[in-house]
């Protein structure tokens, strides 16, 4: 199995980036969700390998997921390079509470079903 692993990660695969979080107490959600979507704004425009993105928070809002597709690995890494000097990235970041962020990059194991 691991040796199929290592074989994927040489291939041209779409990567997931899953960035689980919680807000810090003082942020409005209304607030985080507006500087999410100028984010979005510019990973789609002036990021390379950016696929789609989606903002997910649990019923009470007390738990986000983030989900960001990326054409490779290369370019999940590049961004994760640039973004950080960005006013944009500086302020949806500046709501999340880091003691309690989990980011992974994942690659597909295996897919099944049909694209859209």
């Amino acid at each position: 199995m691991m040796e199929q692993m290592t074989d994927m990660k040489s291939q041209e695969n779409e990567v997931l980036e899953l960035v689980m979080f919680r807000l810090k107490a003082d942020t409005d959600p209304k607030q985080f969700i507006a500087a999410a979507g100028i984010l979005e704004q510019l990973l789609a425009n002036q990021i390379p390998g950016f696929v789609r993105r989606s903002l997910l928070c649990t019923e009470d809002g007390t738990s986000w997921t983030d989900l960001i597709s990326w054409k490779d690995m290369q370019s999940a890494v590049s961004a994760l390079k640039q973004l950080p000097a960005t006013v944009e990235f500086k302020n949806f970041a500046s709501m999340i509470d880091p003691q309690d962020m989990v980011m992974r990059h994942l690659i597909p194991a295996q897919k099944w079903g049909t694209e859209s």
